[in-house]
């Protein structure tokens, strides 16, 4: 195994923690604080002074930035430019990584959700992976990273995780704060549903939430999801699911729709299956039938599905 040279600097409210792998040519960054001006000029000097001559590859760790502005962005451009081959950065939670888009940098850089995504690339060693492990903590690596974001991984091969979440932002705006969403016909989209749902049953207070957790919400979604996608679309990226709830004194009621083919039997008789023997242990009322008559912007293969979703308030079992 490599030995690293390790350094530490304080400079202001900024923490550095630097360690440099010389066989690998590979600089192992960890930042803590918030990456004003006047620190970021110093520790751009201080990168410059070990790195230049040698050019290396980096990885850089911004899980403990509380800020980054112009100067901090300039720094990260600094040791794009200086790189050897690479510089890979921790995946940012969203208050850094909005600079990142406003100033369309974010293609500049390489990125890693959690370590097993650095042992995918040879030229980092196993050194430089334990050192950030135990600075930056195993159990504080995807501590900013939201479980929609992790659903979303479920779901990826080859695709840039990056490009992906930026393209789920206006989909989460809408899981977040409005009553009724619409997403496309992908299994992807579960991470969306499961940020709707999630919210609903955070903000609803009377209703019995046993057996509601952040697991069975998570199957909740992937399940409706997937039978949306498969059985009503065929699996077709171009169709619409819709989801939307409604709350009252009596109930809580959630329906999630397509406009696929609908129903291949009668709706009293579809079979139990697994995930639906999940959905009517959450619910109290599990209720089928054809979608609404809306004007939609994607595919309409049927008569489409409603799923009604009914759970009781503890006021009125």
């Amino acid at each position: 195994m490599s030995e690293l040279n390790k350094e530490e600097h304080q400079i202001i409210n900024l923490n550095c923690r630097l360690a440099f792998d010389d066989d690998a040519r590979v600089c192992a960054i960890i930042l803590k604080g918030s990456m004003d001006t006047e620190p970021i000029i110093s520790l751009q000097g201080i990168i410059k002074d070990k790195t230049i001559p040698f050019q290396y590859n980096y990885v850089v760790d911004l899980n403990g930035v509380t800020f980054i502005g112009s100067t901090g962005l300039g720094f990260l451009m600094t040791i794009v430019k200086i790189k050897r081959d690479f510089v890979f950065v921790s995946y940012p939670d969203e208050t850094i990584s909005k600079p990142f888009r406003l100033l369309g940098v974010n293609f500049l850089f390489r990125y890693y959700l959690n370590f097993d995504d650095l042992k995918k690339e040879p030229a980092i060693s196993s050194a430089i992976i334990e050192f950030l492990q135990k600075e930056v903590g195993a159990a504080k690596e995807i501590k900013h990273h939201e479980r929609w974001v992790k659903i979303l991984t479920d779901y990826l091969t080859t695709e840039p995780l990056w490009e992906e979440i930026q393209s789920m932002d206006p989909y989460i705006h809408q899981a977040k704060y409005l009553d009724a969403i619409a997403m496309k016909s992908e299994t992807k989209y579960a991470c969306i549903l499961y940020e709707f749902l999630n919210r609903i049953f955070n903000e609803t207070t009377n209703i019995d939430k046993t057996d509601i957790n952040e697991d069975t919400i998570e199957l909740l979604a992937k399940e409706l999801v997937s039978n949306a996608v498969i059985h009503g679309y065929d699996s077709i990226k171009d169709g619409i699911i819709e989801a939307e709830y409604k709350l009252d004194t009596e109930k809580l009621v959630i329906n999630v729709i397509d406009y696929g083919k609908g129903f291949e039997q009668q709706p009293d008789k579809i079979t139990d299956t697994l995930g639906l023997q999940l959905v009517k242990k959450i619910f109290d009322v599990v209720e089928f039938s054809e979608a609404p008559p809306r004007q939609i912007e994607g595919r309409i293969l049927g008569k489409g599905t409603t799923v009604r979703l009914v759970k009781y308030t503890k006021s009125n079992p």
